[in-house]
């Protein structure tokens, strides 16, 4: 997942536990990350959002969100 740069002390437990921003979407520096991985390292996408689950995004549109995402950002690496 990804994340703002900055957040509010008592709202950082919020964030990243219930309403982490797709990969690519915030700040966090996910290609330095991905790069000083090596090769053979398996990577997942866990991305909490419980806004999206209040509005009734369907588990497929949020699944298919995330891995077009995470798609986007391993692409970008290359």
């Amino acid at each position: 997942s990804d994340g703002p740069a900055h957040c509010m002390p008592d709202l950082l437990e919020r964030e990243a536990s219930e309403e982490s921003m797709l990969p690519g979407q915030g700040d966090f520096d996910l290609q330095a990350f991905l790069g000083a991985l090596p090769n053979e390292c398996q990577i997942s996408i866990e991305v909490p959002r419980n806004s999206d689950l209040a509005c009734g995004v369907s588990l497929q549109a949020r699944a298919a969100a995330a891995a077009r995402a995470g798609k986007a950002v391993v692409a970008s690496q290359a």
